[in-house]
């Protein structure tokens, strides 16, 4: 159980790195380039936490395996820098012009046939976008260069998420993305195939990590513990309220199913739904996967999730307008104008 987290600690130090480079393969063929540049304030990278042991990935680790789900969905080069102040980049720059002209010098290809390049400063609020003609001819980038200057954006995290979506709406309609910690392009295929049945009912992106070591053994109610305490430290499903989170191990069988709270859409029967998924038989065996994500597809119905905390505010709320109800009753028979009826006897007396 332990190495998927092992696992997940290496890639947020790979990807938290300044100007982390990852090579991303599309089915397995043609190798892709996503850059992504930011320094720590704009986009807060790995951090070390005790009680887990090691690094979890934070808004840049995330946003990172964004970009390379849409660079493996679109075929395309990406190349992101963004920043509170070019001041804040390593090595700092005097203004965003010499922080692009840096960047574009360090990246010739950024602004190429087969590349989308964003470049953002909050500073000064000034935004780059490039869509290739590879990629799409004649792209209308105006409704992404709103959404990276939109004032009343506060999360820097979110104010990429956005932009990378009206990208996608850009180049022609949502995609669908999957994001997973697995580099190797069959696997990435083969999970990508694995996922059509959930595509019917749910369009929007899923996270899968996807662990298959041989030596994983420990039982359900230990990784659902494990689950929980890299999610507790992380806030993984913070990053995602867009999108469906799933935890699979290949060896065991073992799955933790999560919808983002954006997520119009309900999972009923979820002990039923992760019992579903199965170990698989070899390492090329998806046959437990896809059991599971068949009956994922077939327990989500319209409606969206309700957060396990809705219940004890609704019933708070509940007893404070009953409090203040009662205050202002006993206010109101002081000054003689009770807004209740009395009863026969207060009348009386």
């Amino acid at each position: 159980m332990k190495r998927i987290l092992a696992l997940l600690a290496v890639l947020a130090v790979l990807l938290s790195l300044p100007g982390a480079k990852a090579s991303a393969s599309r089915d397995g063929g043609e190798d892709r380039t996503v850059v992504l540049d930011s320094d720590s304030q704009f986009l807060s990278p790995s951090r070390y936490v005790g009680q887990l042991g090691y690094d979890t990935l934070d808004q840049k680790g995330h946003f990172a395996l964004r970009l390379r789900a849409f660079s493996r969905a679109c075929g395309c080069d990406v190349y992101v820098g963004c920043m509170t102040s070019p001041a804040h980049m390593e090595p700092a720059a005097e203004s965003f012009e010499a922080y692009r002209d840096r960047f574009l010098a360090g990246y010739p290809g950024a602004l190429g046939e087969k590349a989308v390049c964003l470049l953002y400063d909050q500073e000064s609020n000034s935004a780059l976008v490039h869509v290739g003609g590879a990629v799409a001819e004649s792209c209308d980038t105006s409704s992404v260069e709103k959404v990276l200057r939109d004032p009343k954006e506060t999360d820097s995290y979110f104010r990429m998420v956005h932009a990378l979506d009206a990208l996608q709406q850009a180049l022609g309609g949502h995609r669908s993305l999957l994001l997973t910690n697995v580099d190797d392009g069959s696997v990435y295929s083969r999970l990508e195939k694995a996922l059509e049945p959930l595509r019917k009912v749910f369009d929007g992106p899923v996270l899968v990590f996807y662990e298959s070591t041989e030596n994983n053994q420990e039982p359900r109610e230990n990784a659902r513990a494990e689950f929980d305490a890299y999610n507790t430290y992380s806030w993984t499903p913070a990053f995602y309220p867009d999108g469906i989170i799933l935890y699979y191990y290949r060896n065991t069988g073992e799955a933790l199913v999560q919808l983002g709270e954006d997520v119009s859409l309900r999972l009923t029967e979820a002990a039923e739904v992760e019992a579903a998924f199965a170990p698989g038989k070899g390492p090329r065996d998806y046959a437990g996967f896809m059991a599971g994500v068949q009956a994922l597809a077939d327990h989500l119905l319209p409606g969206r999730e309700a957060p396990a905390y809705t219940a004890p505010v609704l019933l708070a709320a509940a007893l404070a307008v009953f409090a203040l109800a009662l205050a202002a009753e006993a206010i109101a028979r002081k000054r003689g104008d009770p807004i209740l009826p009395q009863e026969a006897g207060d009348q009386q007396g």
